[in-house]
């Protein structure tokens, strides 16, 4: 908890900043947004090195563990991707995977990603984490994108993060077990490392502590967050349909009364 109280001061400001950033962009032209979510995403990437290197000299670690192949890093660079090629699969992955896991990682951060409230790493720790939760909030808002999704697609985007997750751990068990690399732990599939840096990964390994098996107990959590968002906008599609049709109902009814009291005037006349 005291690392989630390290970072909650940058974690205020940032609703905020999120709040203004989409009631300024809100009715601007889809190029003025598109001009600015490159911008953020270069702006993250670029703020992402530099906190690399902070945690290179800090922790002294070896630097291929700290290449950008972590679920958080991986998604800065799916984002841009997402956007220039509009890819389904892609948008699912930045909304319902990487959103999702950088807010756990920004309520949840571990103590070695950071150095007081008011540091430099702390401050890029959040800004890039900042802009992986808020882009596709952004473009859902903006109505760029919608969350909206079937079993068939879910269990694709499912798909494609097992296996970036096996690719991962079978890094990971190659730069640890062979290259004697005891930091390497991408996508957080070694029990050890894991456990041990993040508050919901220490109680998953707490039930089962097995290497890369142990995050299976995200896969509920992922599937349930879908399930939330489908249901919500399932409802408010509902609503809006009702609505319409009522509004129809209503316009219709005027109509006919209208016509009615027009042949009455011809009656009289």
């Amino acid at each position: 908890m005291e690392d989630t109280l390290t970072l909650l001061p940058w974690n205020i400001m940032g609703i905020a900043l999120f709040i203004g950033v989409y009631f300024l962009f809100r009715n601007k032209s889809m190029r003025a947004k598109m001009i600015f979510l490159y911008t953020g995403c270069g702006v993250s990437l670029a703020l992402f090195v530099c906190h690399q290197i902070c945690h290179n000299v800090f922790n002294g670690e070896h630097w291929l563990s700290l290449l950008p192949l972590h679920l958080c890093y991986v998604s800065l660079m799916f984002t841009p991707v997402a956007l220039r090629f509009k890819v389904k699969v892609f948008y699912d992955f930045i909304f319902y995977v990487s959103a999702l896991g950088a807010f756990m990682a920004l309520v949840f951060p571990a103590a070695t990603y950071l150095r007081g409230t008011w540091s430099f790493m702390s401050f890029t720790f959040f800004a890039f984490h900042f802009m992986i939760t808020a882009v596709p909030l952004w473009l859902f808002l903006w109505k760029i994108y919608s969350p909206r999704i079937t079993l068939k697609q879910s269990l694709y985007l499912f798909s494609v993060l097992l296996v970036l997750a096996g690719l991962m751990h079978g890094l990971n068990v190659l730069l640890v077990k062979v290259a004697d690399i005891p930091y390497a732990n991408y996508f957080w599939t070694m029990v050890e490392g894991g456990s041990a840096e993040n508050f919901l990964l220490g109680i998953f390994a707490s039930i089962w502590r097995i290497d890369f098996f142990y995050l299976m107990f995200a896969v509920p959590i992922l599937y349930a967050y879908i399930g939330i968002w489908n249901l919500a906008l399932h409802f408010a599609q509902k609503k809006k349909d009702g609505g319409a049709e009522e509004q129809e109902t209503v316009n219709s009814h005027a109509n006919s009364q209208s016509g009615f009291r027009g042949e009455e005037r011809k009656t009289a006349d």
